[in-house]
């Protein structure tokens, strides 16, 4: 114990004699030595990293091929274009500023609202703001199954398939398409007034008019589909003499390009074509502007198998041979369009987009009319046009597509002479066709008078034998199980209007 090393702690406080002695019996305390952590100083050894590796943490934002072909961008890929895109909006911002004279204007925030920048890559044709990528998202998420009623029943999306790279990189069409996705926001009969709607379309036609002045080319196949969309916009918003301007428009591009057989190659652009042409020719009554290439029925069938209701006619009115023809493949399109599901096929929803594009052309290309035979010939070619909007509609809510023809429709119906080579079911079928597609309220309140006062007439006492006696032509079931109570309650409540009246 007395050769143990010790050591001795006096107090700086106290007296000296008061000192404590520390004895170390198995020799001094050990103390490690600090540890230093990490590589030597000099090392540049480092871990390999494999070609394609990717971040081990989610990156903030997504990288969106916009491109008709997806390509795999790496990581490697995504920091070169992150550092090249940053260095070309730094360019971009100083030569800007160099630009620049004088102290920048401050501006009052009530006169220039602040906006959000929702293209931080510039990579689209026009600036776009928040407004503007909300309209987009949904027009290809949801206005598609509006507008495309016979792909939407077999899972096929043409907007998000084909339609949205090529709009993303047109100006004209990005232009068109916000147009058309403000259609579904509201009316679309009220959208055609608003600011917004006037704004981009005249800024597309300001677009389309300098590429068709300053280039000597033919019109792109995007200039076609931006003046064939722009015209079906506005149809829809009322503005039927602008339809047919921009149609004449559309004649002449189409001509330039060599006509309609230059485009059998792109029946999609074709298709767009089509259906500008045919949504304002319908409501006129008219001859299409592009209805030479439809010379006869897509079916042509001589064998026919008339519906309970279409027999009833042609026994009384002996149906002309051209809409009798027409009834029957209008019969087989109803019934092909019912079945198809999610398992048909392109090749199936492009057979039937066909059959009822030559079968509206087919229509549009003949008229009746002199004698009142001949003018309940007219009110049959008007109620199968009806019939395809109404099972086929396509349109956003509010638009207007049928409103001269049913004011034509309703002369006819007011003859009675006319009337007297027509069986009541067919008239019934007809009025109901009519209030199935009419906008205006003056228009809708003549079909609810004229189809209560004949189902007085016809001592129809329900629903169920309303429905009964509408099932004799060719109709979709999931449209009339929609539109037939909403009509019936309508027509209903005007008869116990008019009996309350009565009593009284």
């Amino acid at each position: 114990m007395e050769d143990s090393p010790s050591e001795v702690v006096f107090s700086t406080l106290r007296p000296s004699s008061d000192s404590v002695v520390f004895h170390y019996t198995n020799g001094p305390v050990k103390v490690a030595a600090l540890r230093k952590r990490g590589r030597p100083v000099g090392s540049i050894k480092k871990r390999p990293q494999p070609e394609d590796s990717q971040p081990a943490v989610n990156p903030q934002f997504e990288f969106i091929n916009l491109g008709p072909s997806k390509t795999k961008i790496n990581h490697k890929a995504r920091m070169t274009i992150r550092s090249h895109t940053m260095l070309h909006r730094g360019r971009n911002q100083r030569h800007v500023d160099g630009n620049s004279v004088g102290p920048p204007k401050i501006h009052p925030r009530y006169v220039f609202p602040l906006t959000g920048h929702m293209d931080p890559f510039d990579t689209l044709p026009i600036t776009l703001e928040p407004y503007m990528q909300d309209l987009l998202s949904f027009y290809t998420a949801r206005a598609w199954e509006t507008l495309y009623s016979i792909e939407k029943r077999a899972g096929c999306n043409p907007i998000d398939d084909y339609w949205a790279p090529i709009v993303f990189h047109d100006p004209a069409m990005l232009h068109v398409v916000l147009a058309c996705a403000l259609l579904f926001t509201r009316e679309a009969n009220r959208v055609g007034t608003s600011p917004a709607f006037i704004r981009h379309t005249s800024r597309a036609m300001s677009i389309i008019r300098e590429r068709v002045v300053c280039s000597a080319h033919a019109p792109s196949d995007e200039t076609l589909v931006a003046v064939a969309s722009m015209a079906v916009a506005k149809k829809a918003a009322g503005h039927h003499d602008q339809w047919d301007a921009d149609m004449r428009i559309l004649k002449q591009l189409v001509d330039l390009r060599g006509g309609l057989d230059a485009l059998d190659d792109k029946p999609l652009v074709q298709g767009k074509i089509y259906r500008a042409d045919i949504c304002g020719s319908v409501d006129a009554g008219q001859r299409a502007f592009f209805g030479d290439r439809f010379q006869q029925l897509p079916l042509n069938s001589r064998n026919y198998r008339l519906s309970q209701g279409f027999q009833d006619l042609d026994s009384l009115l002996h149906v002309e041979e051209t809409l009798k023809a027409a009834m029957a493949d209008i019969q087989s399109i109803v019934e092909a369009f019912s079945n198809i599901t999610k398992n048909s096929g392109e090749a199936m929803v492009a057979q039937v987009r066909f059959w009822v594009t030559s079968i509206q052309y087919t229509l549009l290309s003949v008229q009746y009319g002199g004698d009142p035979q001949s003018e309940a010939q007219e009110v049959c070619r008007f109620t199968l046009l009806l019939l395809i909007n109404t099972v086929f509609h396509e349109t956003p809510q509010g638009a207007s597509t049928s409103d001269k023809l049913i004011a034509r429709l309703g002369q006819f119906l007011h003859n009675a002479a006319t009337c007297s080579w027509l069986p009541c079911n067919f008239r019934l079928w007809a009025l109901f066709l009519a209030t199935c597609n009419v906008l205006s309220p003056t228009l809708r309140a003549w079909c609810t008078a004229a189809l209560s006062e004949l189902v007085s007439q016809m001592d129809i006492h329900d629903e169920g034998e309303f429905r009964r006696l509408l099932t004799m032509y060719p109709h979709d079931l999931p449209t009339y199980s929609t539109t037939c109570p909403i009509i019936w309650d309508e027509v209903q409540s005007l008869v116990r209007s008019e009996g309350d009246g009565h009593g009284m």
